[in-house]
């Protein structure tokens, strides 16, 4: 299933909002653990110049999702494999071990 498919199966009526609209592409903004990165997606197979006219950004919080906390987790576990900085080995160590409820 392509990630637009996936995103059609949410429960979640922002992004289907978001999905169903006429816009172009869809812009996340993407934040864990203070960390944050923007993302674009395109959801149209016609390919359209990016601009604020092409895309659609919902402002919203997915709270206690536990797919997300599952890909948190082991992006988190692969992240310490790389690490050889001791202090933010201790982080990372920390975030792990936090429960997310």
């Amino acid at each position: 299933m392509t990630l637009i498919g996936t995103i059609n199966q949410t429960p979640i009526k922002e992004l289907l909002r978001a999905i169903k609209s006429d816009k172009g592409y869809l812009y996340f903004d993407i934040s864990v653990f203070s960390r944050s990165t923007n993302i674009l997606i395109r959801s149209i197979d016609s390919p359209e110049p990016i601009s604020p006219h092409t895309w659609n950004g919902y402002d919203f919080i997915i709270e206690n999702d536990n797919t997300s906390k599952g890909y948190i987790i082991e992006s988190l576990k692969k992240r310490l494999k790389s690490i050889t900085d001791k202090s933010q080995l201790m982080i990372v160590k920390k975030a792990i071990s936090i429960k997310l409820n």
